[in-house]
């Protein structure tokens, strides 16, 4: 399975889901983000850095690859990744400006691959409404939220899934209970 996670600009999520997908269903990652920390938390076998002019490499049926797209839907790779992809994530945070990037993204993904799903992140109380409106107002897309935690913003520093950070108990299992249930919520949907 390749899931591509594109935008078309930086700081909306991409790698959070894609570091998420990762621990938590062992996932691979190739990205087109030279500058990308992916190697820091993933296995050197489990990584593919990319220059922009690239070709993706065949990626076989039973794999679980994440294409994470550096900012922009523009170049080549992230094109390929896109067409080429049994599913398309596309992060987005509260505000009108990011709101409308994600409108264009979700607009130049569609022309390549139909199945894209919306993830809103970071999304604190009564945002996500208001986030949902807007998108339905023009696509009919499914959306998965991710509410606002403490948790979500330090997932790329974290050398483990959700899931073991979950089962080790006490006020940390507790207070990420809702964030691991979106998570596999959004998964379930994927099929992973």
């Amino acid at each position: 399975m390749l899931i591509s996670i594109v935008g078309t600009k930086g700081s909306q999520g991409k790698s959070t889901l894609a570091h998420a997908l990762a621990f938590e269903k062992g996932f691979g990652i190739i990205t087109n983000d030279i500058d990308s920390s992916v190697d820091e938390f993933l296995p050197e076998d489990r990584v593919l850095k990319l220059r922009n002019n690239d070709a993706l490499p065949e990626i076989p049926k039973d794999w679980n690859v994440i294409f994470d797209g550096k900012a922009g839907i523009d170049e080549p790779i992230v094109r390929e990744a896109v067409s080429k992809s049994d599913w398309v994530l596309i992060p987005t945070i509260y505000g009108v400006e990011e709101l409308k990037r994600a409108l264009r993204a979700i607009h130049e993904v569609e022309k390549l691959n139909p199945k894209i799903v919306v993830v809103p992140n970071m999304v604190k109380l009564g945002q996500f409404e208001e986030i949902q409106g807007l998108i339905r107002a023009h696509h009919a897309y499914p959306l998965f939220p991710i509410r606002f935690s403490k948790f979500v913003a330090e997932l790329l520093f974290l050398p483990e899934s959700i899931e073991e950070k979950h089962r080790k108990g006490g006020l940390m299992a507790y207070s990420i209970r809702d964030v691991r249930d979106q998570f596999q919520e959004l998964f379930r949907f994927l099929g992973v």
